[in-house]
């Protein structure tokens, strides 16, 4: 989870360097993570290549430090120390990644003014995200608590920011929310409208809600995912920052995610059927290969499909 890139040249709670978020993309890479858009992760769509764990990187509110344009003689460029230009510049480095990040999107609003901090430029930034791969998501209008919201207020907030941010390109199709700060609802019957609801005859109905930090979440296939509050990990350094948890899921144990190539097979230890959550796996369209050994095997051929 990042939030300005480079801003002060230092690593503070919700500011990362241009080399530490150089780093971290390059950590990633060597310990065998691939970029995906959150969206994919919660929807268990992860065409992931064989070996490799799907990670996504998130930005929070819009910040033109993660999207800032440069004009040049040939036009508008892209910052390349910006969030953008420096994953670019990684995956030009590294081709068998891809552009992904998620956008947690403040809207062009009387609170906020303008998507990315660039007067008249927040549409056009939408844009040339979604012609790079990158998920356009939901961050509310104001940018304040929900702990206190009701149901109309949730709607409003939610359902309003959806309305102006794909009002800006009809090919958005939002699937995530982030809640501001990480504050949910104290009424916890409310939580399903933060994915599903209308404002104002405007409907949205999204994929799942996330929280702020401090942990990574459980697979998409696991029977301890909960679409309604998952979590994400801090940008920063020291305890439950990006270097801690890789080190974690690597360790003996750690029980990292990994893909066995196929996107339409889910493969797992057969002794961890228990934990399958098998109705939402077939639901989504996979099959499922239970493997007897803790080696993943080839994908697409399963050796004692758990449904049996």
């Amino acid at each position: 989870m990042y939030h300005d890139i480079g801003k002060s040249g230092k690593n503070t709670p919700l500011d990362r360097s241009v080399a530490s978020f150089e780093k971290d993309l390059q950590l990633l890479y060597d310990k065998g993570f691939y970029l995906v858009n959150a969206a994919d992760i919660v929807a268990n769509r992860l065409d992931v290549p064989l070996g490799r764990t799907p990670v996504a990187i998130t930005f929070d509110d819009a910040r033109r430090t993660q999207f800032n344009l440069l004009t040049t003689d040939q036009g508008p460029q892209v910052d390349p120390n910006c969030g953008l230009g420096i994953i670019e510049r990684f995956v030009k480095a590294h081709p068998d990644w891809k552009v992904r990040a998620t956008f947690f999107i403040l809207p062009k609003s009387k609170a906020t003014n303008e998507s990315f901090g660039q007067t008249g430029l927040g549409k056009d930034k939408i844009d040339y995200l979604l012609k790079s791969g990158c998920e356009i998501a939901n961050h509310s209008i104001v940018h304040k608590s929900f702990a206190n919201y009701t149901a109309a207020q949730v709607q409003q907030e939610v359902g309003g920011a959806d309305k102006l941010i794909t009002s800006l390109n009809p090919k958005v199709k939002i699937e995530t929310i982030a809640l501001p700060m990480g504050k949910f609802p104290k009424d916890k019957t409310l939580w399903p409208l933060l994915i599903k609801g209308e404002d104002k005859g405007h409907r949205y109905e999204y994929q799942a809600a996330f929280d702020a930090a401090w942990r990574p979440i459980p697979s998409p296939a696991s029977k301890k995912f909960n679409n309604l509050r998952l979590e994400r990990i801090n940008s920063i350094d020291g305890l439950n920052g990006v270097r801690f948890w890789v080190d974690k899921l690597m360790a003996p144990g750690g029980e990292r995610y990994i893909s066995d190539g196929d996107p339409k097979w889910v493969s797992f230890p057969k002794s961890k059927e228990s934990e399958l959550a098998q109705d939402r796996v077939l639901g989504q369209g996979n099959q499922i290969n239970a493997y007897g050994t803790s080696t993943i095997q080839p994908a697409g051929q399963p050796i004692q499909p758990a449904s049996q």
